[in-house]
């Protein structure tokens, strides 16, 4: 996937027909969209808040497509993301959310009702992971007070 972006600006659609051509591949289901997308694009020195306003639109036609479930898939993978796949992230996490949330991606209704398990995950979702999610709010429990 690295070789596929760092060729010229690729349009919305373009890294969804990639990612989609990507999970079709790996022969894995639909919601790995957002995993491969995420995963793909901020690696390496690509720095998820510096970055997240040029790909934002690709996951909020990810979420749109997903309908109901399609916020819920973004946050089990953003938590994969920075509880599994790349730790050192750790340390952007409150920004990056205060840069979703400042951009609507969550509302605040969403994030404290997922936050206090009011709001479930997507459980039928490969992306779950119940232990990963319990280790994501412990992470972003000054955010959310500050909400």
């Amino acid at each position: 996937m690295d070789a596929f972006l760092i060729e010229a600006e690729r349009s919305c659609e373009e890294l969804l027909t990639y990612v989609r051509h990507l999970q079709l591949i790996l022969n894995v289901t639909i919601e790995y969209k957002y995993y491969l997308l995420f995963c793909g694009l901020f690696q390496g020195k690509r720095n998820v808040i510096k970055f997240w306003p040029k790909y934002e639109a690709a996951f909020l036609k990810l979420v749109q497509t997903d309908g109901e479930v399609g916020i819920k898939r973004l946050i089990q993978t953003i938590a994969l993301y920075f509880v599994k796949r790349d730790p050192t992230q750790q340390k952007y996490l409150g920004t990056f959310m205060k840069l979703l949330y400042d951009q609507s991606v969550f509302s605040d209704e969403f994030l404290i009702g997922w936050y206090e398990t009011k709001i479930k995950s997507d459980k039928k979702c490969m992306l779950y992971d119940r232990k990963t999610e319990k280790a994501f709010r412990s992470l972003i429990t000054d955010f959310i007070t500050w909400l």
